[in-house]
């Protein structure tokens, strides 16, 4: 009996993907022919693409943005207090407190840290910590890795999310393939990926 795809040992596949020119799906590097419309694969295996995942939705995706929000200030308080010389518990209750006006200094050690956190992690990995706590992975549409421009473009495109009321964010819940506006504008998507 011939195993399928999904049921084959991994460590049986060769490395690498093969994408379909025809239809742009990605196939295992033994297939010959696209799974999904049939066309015979070309000959080059890719190793940047990766074997598509499902979609990742919209409230495992919040999750993991939680996670990756706090940790972002537990860095930010501890660089406040590294770089400023206040002391934690001063820098905790200034950072909880909403009507004390933020420094330029504290503002800029913050941007940085999201800017640096936010596009190396996924540029480097696919992943940041919460992501990578929930098995998502941060692809282009067509399955290979991130560039280090695209993941600090995505940084500046959540912006587009947040600034249209967070329809951007909404979005990957009423997508069929769960992408949101700064997936759209960056040709990324979110997959869950096997264990």
């Amino acid at each position: 009996m011939e195993n399928s795809p999904a049921t084959e040992d991994t460590a049986l596949k060769p490395p690498g993907k093969k994408v379909c020119t025809a239809c742009g799906t990605i196939n295992y590097s033994s297939s010959i022919y696209c799974y999904k419309c049939g066309a015979e694969l070309p000959g080059q295996v890719d190793d940047r693409v990766e074997a598509p995942g499902n979609p990742a939705g919209f409230w495992v995706r919040s999750l993991a943005f939680v996670i990756d929000r706090t940790f972002l200030v537990i860095i930010g308080v501890a660089l406040v207090v590294v770089f400023t010389g206040t002391s934690l518990a001063e820098a905790l209750a200034q950072y909880f407190d909403l009507n004390r006006p933020v420094s330029g200094g504290e503002y800029l050690i913050g941007i940085g840290t999201e800017i640096t956190y936010w596009t190396l992690t996924t540029g480097t990995w696919g992943k940041t910590i919460g992501k990578a706590m929930l098995r998502l992975k941060v692809t282009r549409v067509d399955g290979s890795r991130l560039t280090y421009a695209r993941a600090f473009a995505r940084y500046w495109a959540y912006y587009v999310s947040i600034l249209t009321l967070g329809l951007g964010f909404i979005a990957i819940a009423l997508s069929s393939k769960k992408r949101g506006f700064h997936d759209f504008i960056c040709d990324t998507k979110v997959s869950k990926q096997e264990v």
